[in-house]
């Protein structure tokens, strides 16, 4: 399932460019973390993927990433992952 999840993160990251990426991005694709919490390596792994399209290059695919990763789990305690 999170291979699924991660496949329709790349597809909306990408198909959504101009609002995906830049200084200030908003990645749509994420809300789907408050649908169901174990989905989170999905979106990480999906986050990391996408971002290798992003103009800013490989510090998006970094920073970008760590960034997802780091909101994505203060959503909820490690301990419920």
């Amino acid at each position: 399932m999170n291979a699924i999840i991660a496949t329709l993160y790349v597809a909306l990251t990408i198909g959504l460019h101009p609002i995906s990426y830049g200084i200030i991005s908003f990645c749509i694709s994420e809300v789907l973390a408050f649908y169901q919490k174990k989905y989170i390596p999905g979106l990480v792994i999906g986050c990391c993927i996408a971002n290798f399209a992003s103009p800013m290059g490989i510090c998006d695919i970094i920073f970008g990433t760590l960034s997802t990763l780091s909101a994505l789990c203060q959503l909820i305690p490690f301990s419920n992952i």
